[in-house]
């Protein structure tokens, strides 16, 4: 009997606790690419590809993680890049940031001129244009999809640019600026990083704050997010293989991912 009594105590006892607020919850889908190289053997079954999960996840952004030029591509040289700002366009990406390939075999006037033809922002906070001191690209963005804001900061690893004119800010101290800038403006916090997996993992364990890394340079293929800290980190492969595919939960109450699911969607073959 007194076992009895001292269950039903303990669930009354919880039934009155006070609860954390849940409000109202929203799915959101971040598509990413990254170290595409100008694949664009692969660039229609990317795009079916997006076009079949935009189908499922209305509430979608599709952004990639650099190295999208590719200086050894004839078709991408020889159009000083405009092949890849067609095949971005006709991709609906919604962001990019740049990888060191972009200033390989390309000029830092090529860059800004295919930066001035994308129909979506370009992500950089520490690139900065050395002559003028000037940034190269923005900072970040802040996404409106459903009902929740997604902010994204875009950023390169420290990697030496002198050749190309470009100045090259540490790559921490940025995100941390920015972290602090955006965290009571957004739901959703994410870096959409060519720094490659280990400085993403090394900067999700002392950047507080981010709630998703997007990851490009190791051309790692993470079938399942990796949880570090309070992030998730996601890469999807290289060359087009996969897009990768992350559905979120989140509260917009508490600005909290509620759940998650990721994975690698096989780009599907015409």
């Amino acid at each position: 009997m007194k076992t009895i009594l001292s269950s039903f105590l303990l669930c009354l006892i919880a039934l009155l606790l006070p609860h954390a607020p849940h409000g109202e919850t929203v799915q959101i889908a971040l598509l990413h690419t990254n170290d595409f190289h100008s694949n664009f053997l692969r660039a229609d079954a990317v795009i079916v590809t997006v076009e079949s999960l935009r189908k499922q996840y209305p509430h979608s952004l599709l952004f990639d993680a650099g190295d999208m030029f590719e200086s050894k591509n004839p078709k991408a040289l020889l159009s000083r890049g405009e092949a890849v700002v067609e095949f971005m366009n006709r991709a609906g990406y919604d962001g990019m940031t740049l990888g060191d390939n972009a200033f390989t075999g390309f000029s830092l006037e090529d860059i800004q001129r295919c930066m001035k033809r994308f129909r979506f922002p370009v992500l950089s906070a520490n690139l900065i244009i050395a002559e003028s001191n000037e940034p190269l690209a923005l900072p970040y963005w802040i996404y409106h999809c459903g009902k929740a804001s997604i902010g994204v900061i875009g950023v390169y690893d420290e990697e030496n640019l002198s050749h190309a004119g470009i100045a090259v800010a540490k790559a921490k101290t940025v995100v941390r600026y920015y972290i602090e800038k955006l965290k009571d403006k957004v739901d959703c916090l994410v870096v959409l990083s060519h720094e490659g997996l280990e400085k993403d993992r090394k900067l999700a364990e002392s950047e507080k704050g981010i709630d998703v890394i997007i990851g490009g340079s190791s051309n790692a293929e993470l079938f399942t997010p990796e949880v570090v800290e309070e992030s998730l980190i996601v890469q999807a492969g290289s060359l087009g293989k996969y897009v990768g595919v992350l559905l979120l939960h989140i509260d917009l109450e508490s600005n909290k991912i509620r759940s998650w699911k990721g994975w690698l969607q096989p780009t599907a073959k015409e």
